[in-house]
């Protein structure tokens, strides 16, 4: 019997994902468009308030430091990214993709801890429980997962109706709201069982739970066109609506005492409610195309904000007053790699496989006589296990 292979590289490695094409079925028939490369498509404070996580379509992950503005890391990724979450520690960062990917990321080391498998389609809403013990992804796909943090595994899959949008997480962990493309569903989340549905929504964006979780705010469309509502849990009754943006209102966030929530949509300006009347408070204004995520600071005493344009913005709520903007880097650094191959059992290395660039990720053939790494500059690389010869470079087509 041939003794097994271990292979390791001298830089991060990055997940591959090999994902199924799928028949067209109710929860995919219209998959959704892949977003441009170089937007940032989503924010996230950090618990303290100290960093701002941003999530580009271009794979880059950045973090500022909100005191300053002042880059203090920016990570790689192979895919397209559509948004991401802190851990209620602080210490781990979840990102979800347009490819049906999920990461989870150590922030101090900015490494990979856990990549999640399972969704087959685009993740459009990821969030942490409130004691940071599970992972909630809505995928379009048709399912909302449930993912154990410490060991990545899945722990509870909700099948659909149609397109899941949309998912947030009430602070006592018992109840889920999911946004579809043609409702909004409030489940129990121990069972998956459906506490009730709001009719009359279409195509719902966005949705989120004040702190105290006896409110709902969403994004939708209905026969007014896009609507902004607040939804009292109890009673199932809407407590007020207002007109946000022209036909789309992407990401609608509360702020940290419940007080206020911001939306951002398919216009430039970030808009400010009051959550008690509905009165608008503040037009942002600053971004040159539509805006994708908006997250207020858990002080309440900053907004940031993301767009089209390809930047971050931090805004100052007192005042309405622009603090900072915040560019998208392209790419991220990386460093050249280099594969080692052991023998387990053995001391002395079995090869060295010298990658030409940055490795972006690897993966050994079923019949272990094969090793494959892949680069950030769009190039396969095929080598022998047995001797470490390189066999053939394979190039990315558009």
């Amino acid at each position: 019997m041939k003794a097994a292979s271990l292979f390791l590289s001298t830089r991060m490695l990055m997940p591959l994902f090999v994902l199924p094409l799928l028949p067209p079925t109710a929860a995919n028939a219209a998959p959704p468009q892949k977003p441009a490369a170089g937007r940032i498509a989503a924010v996230a404070f950090s618990p303290d308030g100290k960093t701002l996580a941003a999530a580009s379509t271009s794979g880059v992950i950045q973090l500022w430091d909100t005191t300053n503005g002042a880059a203090v890391g920016n990570w790689a990724d192979l895919q397209t990214l559509i948004c991401l979450a802190f851990s209620p520690d602080g210490k781990t960062l979840a990102t979800a993709s347009w490819e049906g990917g999920a990461t989870l990321w150590d922030v101090q080391n900015a490494s990979v801890r856990t990549v999640l498998r399972g969704h087959t389609d685009a993740i459009e809403s990821i969030v942490f429980s409130a004691d940071g013990r599970m992972l909630a992804t809505a995928s379009w796909d048709g399912t909302v997962k449930l993912w154990d943090v410490e060991s990545g595994r899945c722990r509870q899959s909700i099948q659909g109706p149609g397109t899941q949008r949309a998912v947030a997480w009430s602070a006592d962990g018992k109840t889920l709201a999911v946004g579809t493309s043609d409702s909004l569903r409030v489940l129990e989340r121990s069972t998956g069982k459906e506490f009730f549905t709001f009719e009359g929504t279409n195509d719902i964006r966005s949705v989120d739970f004040s702190p105290d979780g006896k409110t709902l705010l969403m994004s939708y469309s209905g026969t007014q066109g896009c609507t902004v509502g607040l939804l009292d849990i109890a009673t199932k009754r809407e407590l007020l609506s207002v007109k946000a943006h022209k036909s789309r209102a992407s990401c609608v966030k509360f702020s940290a005492d419940g007080k206020q929530f911001a939306t951002a949509g398919d216009n430039p300006t970030i808009q400010v409610w009051d959550a008690q009347s509905g009165q608008q408070l503040l037009a942002l204004e600053g971004h040159t195309r539509s805006t994708f995520s908006v997250a207020f600071s858990p002080s309440g005493a900053m907004l940031a904000s993301s767009g089209a344009d390809g930047n971050a913005r931090l805004w100052d709520i007192a005042t309405g007053q622009e603090r900072v903007v915040l560019k998208a880097q392209k790419s991220a650094t990386v460093t050249p790699a280099t594969i080692k191959l052991w023998k387990l059992g053995v001391g002395p290395d079995r090869a060295t496989l010298l990658d030409v660039g940055a490795m972006a990720g690897v993966a050994i053939s079923p019949d272990g006589k094969a090793l494959a790494t892949g680069s950030w500059q769009g190039t396969v690389t095929l080598w022998d296990m047995a001797s470490g010869r390189e066999r053939a470079t394979l190039k990315a087509h558009d």
